[in-house]
């Protein structure tokens, strides 16, 4: 069968037709190439409800009928990445947020780039590590002060700052 530029079947016909069957055959044609399954992602590792620090990696696998055209990350409903090639993987940096509890969710693109489906990582929680030492410094008495009396006990108002409180 060959098509034309127009994507249209030519056909040769000799000897009279009937226009109106021939009209109404043509219409009743039904070309259903609408893709009409949606892709799936899941979010492989890490695993679900999980504690984690420092920079590790989120694994997802997504799969369609049609082909996978890309694949995004959310952490707390905002866009993290988005990776247009297999495998679909994302480095997340932990240490750039603040310790406590978080939700990934995974959005798979299918080809015609309107259908996808989302799977929802359970909260996993960052704990990452302080290794910042306290600042500790003696606010009273000031350099250099005396004490009314030699020998005498002067009490010391120290401050701290701390950096994850």
């Amino acid at each position: 069968m060959t098509v034309d530029r127009l994507g249209l079947i030519p056909i040769s016909v000799f000897g009279r037709i009937n226009v109106e069957k021939t009209v109404v055959a043509a219409a009743s044609i039904v070309i259903d190439d609408a893709d009409t399954t949606p892709p799936s992602a899941y979010i492989t590792s890490p695993a679900n409800n999980v504690t984690v620090s420092g920079s590790i990696l989120v694994s997802v696998s997504a799969s369609d009928n049609v082909g996978v055209s890309k694949v995004e990350l959310y952490i707390n409903g905002t866009l993290f990445a988005s990776n247009t090639g297999s495998p679909y993987s994302f480095t997340w940096d932990t240490t750039k947020f603040t310790n406590g509890s978080y939700s990934l969710k995974a959005l798979a693109y299918d080809s015609t780039g309107e259908r996808r489906t989302v799977h929802i990582g359970d909260c996993e929680r960052i704990n990452n590590a302080d290794t910042t030492a306290p600042v500790v410094s003696i606010a009273s008495p000031q350099t250099m002060q005396q004490s009314a009396a030699p020998f005498r006990s002067v009490p010391l108002l120290p401050t701290m700052l701390e950096s994850q409180g």
